[in-house]
């Protein structure tokens, strides 16, 4: 299957985002697409790490968030959307279900993995598996990596969606594209806290919320220690908008 779709992109704080519409990540395709929903936080982490900003603006980043929208809207007349990576899993859930694809859950605790897999796959009658490797610092062990890679190769999904924190997924999913590749893997997309929201650990933020730029304050307010990780408004407009 070859995509019609041309790849459009725009350049927002140093980042090129080439993932600005569901149409162009849901694009059918022979080869693996990485696809990372990028938010403010993420923005400001890319400005003091360069090979971070590398690899969002080589894969699919996508506008995940209110403020980097908005920018994007500002900064670009043509069609861009919002895609945050909450929004874009159900998405994702309603193609595999489309086009009889498996679904593999890598990440989070191991219950928070299985009630996910659980509650996705009897909403939209899919077939989810999933691993939730332990707890070790990153770069994660050789031994760690073929494990997982072990449980991929095993499952033979063809959609990965990762909930490994950023940035760690990201350079993960990048660090093993040729191996996911030969595994079948033909979207691996980065999720973060996801997963929590799949199996009900934390509420999806209310359309009005979202609609105000609010969702991280919402995050904030289920899940207090995430205060330390809200980005500073001023400075991401400062960067952003330059």
């Amino acid at each position: 299957m070859h995509s019609t779709t041309h790849d459009e992109s725009l350049s927002l704080a140093g980042i090129v985002f080439r993932g600005i519409t569901r149409e162009v990540l849901l694009a059918d395709r022979d080869e693996l697409k990485l696809i990372f929903p990028v938010n403010a936080e993420l923005i400001l982490l890319a400005q003091n790490d360069s090979r971070f900003r590398g690899i969002l603006s080589k894969h699919y980043s996508t506008l995940d968030g209110f403020w980097p929208y908005l920018i994007a809207r500002l900064r670009k007349r043509r069609r861009v959307e919002k895609i945050s990576g909450s929004e874009f899993s159900h998405d994702v859930f309603a193609y595999a279900a489309r086009y009889n694809l498996k679904v593999f859950f890598l990440g989070a605790m191991p219950d928070v993995n299985r009630t996910a897999r659980e509650k996705v796959a009897l909403r939209y009658g899919i077939e989810v598996d999933g691993y939730s490797p332990e707890f070790a610092p990153f770069p994660y062990p050789a031994e760690m990596n073929e494990r997982v890679l072990a449980e991929i190769r095993r499952s033979q999904p063809q959609i990965l969606l990762i909930a490994f924190g950023a940035p760690k997924q990201e350079f993960w999913l990048d660090e093993h594209q040729a191996d996911l590749a030969t595994a079948g893997i033909r979207l691996g997309i980065a999720v973060g806290g996801t997963l929590d929201m799949l199996a009900g650990v934390y509420q999806k933020a209310p359309a009005f919320i979202c609609s105000i730029g609010l969702e991280g304050v919402w995050r904030v307010v289920q899940d207090p220690k995430r205060i330390k990780r809200f980005p500073n408004p001023l400075r991401f407009f400062r960067i952003s908008l330059r």
